[in-house]
């Protein structure tokens, strides 16, 4: 019951809250150990005062640590639950590229079919770091899904997550060159360019 007293203007901050000292403190560790030590603050974390966004800066550096994203997905799936719960692009958005970048892409296609069936739509930074975890994972296939997925997408794309797939699919031309004409296409006054695949290394 405690938890409908909560007041629903509150809700995004706290649940901000709740997600990063969860991650930061897990149950088992305190189970484990009588006095938890609390890990040092990463350098260049951001201490915000007030203001639900400046939570949400698309750096989620706690949930970023690959052992703890999954714990932090599975309480977004308990909050999710409570009737007080409003959808939250911007908790869907600090997870799934959380998870992106630990190469946890079932995790994070599970939350992004999530995300659409609340009608809510990801932003050109969550493309792009999906797309980078399909590529990075050596699954082209997935990354020109997303890619489609982010041409009919109601915003504009940004020029980035074109970069990164004309860096990507470079062992790929056929689906290189269905991109580069859509890049060119979009932006017309950009230039794509088409050097060796050595000359790039990881992307």
């Amino acid at each position: 019951m405690a938890t409908r007293a909560i007041s629903k203007s509150k809700l995004p901050v706290l649940t901000t809250i709740l997600l990063q000292n969860l991650t930061k403190n897990p149950i088992t560790r305190l189970q484990s150990s009588p006095n938890p030590q609390i890990p040092p603050m990463l350098p260049n974390c951001h201490k915000p005062s007030s203001g639900f966004k400046q939570y949400h800066d698309g750096r989620p550096r706690e949930l970023e640590r690959q052992e703890e994203t999954s714990l932090a997905a599975k309480v977004f799936e308990v909050i999710q639950k409570q009737d007080w719960y409003k959808p939250d692009v911007y908790l869907y958005k600090d997870l799934i590229i959380a998870l992106a970048k630990c190469r946890k892409m079932d995790e994070a296609m599970k939350l992004w079919e999530s995300m659409r069936k609340e009608n809510l739509f990801p932003d050109s930074q969550t493309y792009t770091e999906i797309i980078r975890g399909f590529l990075r994972d050596g699954s082209p296939a997935d990354a020109m899904n997303v890619y489609e997925d982010m041409i009919k997408s109601p915003d504009p794309p940004e020029e980035l997550p074109f970069r990164i797939l004309l860096k990507g699919l470079l062992p790929h031309p056929l689906l290189r060159n269905k991109v580069k004409k859509d890049f060119e296409e979009l932006f017309p006054e950009k230039h794509s360019y088409d050097p060796p695949e050595e000359i790039f290394g990881r992307y």
